[in-house]
Parts: structure tokens; sequence; C-alpha cells
């Protein structure tokens, strides 16, 4: 089973991140005056977006790896069946 619980974190991530960005660009200027006048949803929900998508990132990464890393333990299987069919028999006839 192929289970990979980054894939509905970085989802959720994704989600959030829109969320907050669209606050950050719809509400007004006079909303941030707490905040030294820096518009902080607008910040974060990018962060959580680049978040989101290094989380993406890496996921990929790792079924390339594992993909390769299967193909290689086939090719050293099929290299090992070849060899131990090969092999002589120790029956003497």
């Amino acid at each position: 089973m192929n289970l990979d619980v980054r894939i509905p974190i970085s989802l959720l991530f994704i989600i959030l991140g829109a969320i907050i960005t669209v606050c950050g660009l719809v509400l007004p200027p006079e909303t941030y005056e707490k905040s030294l006048n820096i518009n902080v949803n607008l910040i974060w929900g990018l962060v959580l977006i680049g978040f989101s998508c290094f989380m993406q990132l890496w996921i990929c990464v790792d079924k390339r790896r594992d993909e390769a890393n299967l193909a290689l333990s086939n090719q050293k299987n099929n290299l090992q069946d070849d060899i131990t069919i090969d092999a002589p028999s120790k029956t003497g006839i």
C-alpha cells in the first residue's frame, strides 16, 4: 500500500496558504496598523504555499528514487538468477 502522509499535509498547507494570501490581498491596509503596517497575512500565506511546494517536490523526488531503487534491485535479482542457472549441477551426471 502506498500511503504517504505528506500528500494530505501538503494539500492542507496549500489550501490554508491560499486562504491567508487572499485575506492579505483583500483586507484594507488599516488592518495592519498593529503589525507596523506589515502585511503579515500575505507574507505567511506565501510562506505556507512555498512550504507546500517544497513538500510536493520532496514527494516527487522520493517516488523517483524509489522507482530507481526498485529497478536496480530487479536488475540485481535478474543477475543472481542468471548466475544460479549457469552454475553446474552437483549430481555428477
